[in-house]
């Protein structure tokens, strides 16, 4: 295939974007607000929609209508290999395209996972040397931080985390302790805080509050049965999902029965610790339980509940359990208990057009199990090559470092000498995102989900590294 000259940046923009997975144009829409738009482009919904419409015609893209109920159909774009090809040539190419205020260079950046990195570095250095020493990098240059006569406020915003990534990628390192968005620990107090954080690992690894786990899931449960118990009907679809209100909240008692003979020392087998075995295993139980009425079902969870914790105590803290999520202790069984109630709360919630039961502090007491929920659900064959390291970092709770080498996975507190992405994110959108109960696109635009590091990119395959539990 000839190479194409006459295609502008922006058709490569949307291009590039596309190679992280098929996506509508609204999906792209809102992936731009919380990334090139900073230093590239801002598109009009009917411009974003004519460039696909170019790819489609071009064959670098191919473009599928999808029915939705409720919902007119939309239509999903894919790269196609000759898209990767065309993609790869434009990155490859030595002319970035002159350095106004949309900036081609950090674009090529922004996609330098579909580039080598020595081309990258190459280029990178190329245009720091330009800019000479003593300049502020690519990001304070005329057109870009500075801005030109007239041109309106919000173009004039430097791409911070933009900075970080050029020199990253050109081979500087940042500085030791060096932490640009401000979410370590601060000498003095604060480092006293993660002292203790950190004296209180466990089996896991993230240390469980028992005392504020366990008033969690008393809480949780409680405004639950309250959503259910009046329901006249409790046929109500859960969106997104084959079950209704009734056989969620079905589900919920049978499994807190699971929970009280687990934290009894009584083992028991529930699928086969895969999404599908155990999606397997919750449609026969529920097939073998007709009880769907409501006042009965909200009983029959907060029972369920209030005899697993009477349970749990007097329990060694460290005493193994095999559950159906895997090895873990007793302590964080409990952690397990409140994930799995409101992951289905908030699924009942969203059915009854409620607000959603969880809070920040509820996915911080989460995060024990989640961490070890991650070696249960890691999805193998999308992990067998990847080698990376992941610092996820929750807005006012912990700090989790997943590293994948070559399908073996790692998790702990303290980060690996080199870090390939951090993740920094709001922990109520994280959850979310990490249930399937709310697309990353949103939470990017509004900042709720951020990231950089040398390979910043990884973040929006994060969490389809895994299975949703």
């Amino acid at each position: 295939m000839p190479e194409r000259k006459d295609l502008p940046a922006t058709t490569y923009a949307i291009l590039g974007l596309l190679t992280w997975g098929e996506m509508s144009g609204y999906d792209l829409g809102k992936l731009i607000e919380g990334s090139i738009a900073h230093f590239f482009f801002k598109p009009a919904k009917s411009q974003i929609y004519a460039e696909l419409r170019r790819l489609v015609g071009e064959g670098f893209a191919t473009e599928r209508q999808v029915a939705q109920d409720s919902r007119p159909d939309k239509r999903l774009y894919a790269v196609t290999p000759q898209g990767h090809l065309a993609l790869r040539r434009w990155l490859d190419g030595s002319d970035a395209g002159p350095e106004v205020f949309r900036s081609p260079l950090c674009l090529k950046v922004f996609l330098g996972a579909q580039m080598d990195r020595e081309t990258l570095a190459a280029q990178v250095k190329e245009a720091l040397d330009a800019r000479g020493p003593g300049q502020g990098g690519l990001a304070a240059g005329p057109g870009i931080a500075g801005g030109g006569p007239g041109q309106r406020a919000r173009d004039r915003r430097p791409p911070r985390v933009l900075l970080s990534q050029l020199r990253a990628a050109a081979g500087d390192r940042p500085r030791t302790g060096h932490d640009p968005l401000g979410v370590g620990c601060a000498e003095g107090s604060g480092t006293r805080r993660c002292e203790r954080e950190q004296r209180g690992r466990l089996m896991g690894v993230l240390a469980v509050d028992r005392a504020g786990t366990r008033e969690a899931l008393l809480d949780v449960t409680e405004k639950l049965a309250d959503m259910i118990r009046p329901l006249p009907d409790t046929a109500i679809p859960i969106p997104g999902a084959e079950w209704t209100v009734g056989e969620t909240a079905n589900h919920l008692a049978m499994a807190g029965q699971i929970f009280v003979d687990l934290a009894s020392g009584i083992p028991r087998v529930h699928g086969d610790m895969t999404k599908e075995g155990l999606a397997t295993a919750n449609a026969e139980w529920l097939a073998r339980d007709p009880e769907r009425r409501a006042d009965r079902l909200a009983d029959a969870i907060v029972s369920s509940t209030q005899t697993f914790l009477d349970a749990v105590e007097g329990r060694p803290a460290t005493q193994p359990v095999l559950s159906p999520a895997g090895k873990m202790d007793m302590e964080t069984l409990i952690s397990y208990a409140l994930t799995h109630t409101l992951i289905h709360a908030c699924a009942i919630a969203r059915a009854l057009r409620r607000p959603l039961p969880v809070t920040r502090e509820h996915v911080n007491l989460m995060m024990p199990f989640l961490t070890v929920g991650m070696e249960s659900f890691v999805l193998k064959e999308k992990t067998k090559d990847l080698t990376a390291c992941f610092l996820l970092h929750l807005r006012g709770g912990p700090q989790v470092a997943v590293t994948f080498d070559k399908g073996v996975l790692r998790l702990g507190t303290k980060p690996p000498r080199r870090v390939d992405c951090h993740i920094v994110a709001e922990p109520v959108a994280l959850f979310l995102v990490a249930m399937g109960m709310k697309k990353q696109w949103g939470p990017i635009a509004t900042g709720k989900l951020m990231t950089w590091g040398t390979r910043p990119w990884l973040a929006l395959q994060f969490v389809g590294l895994f299975a949703t539990p």
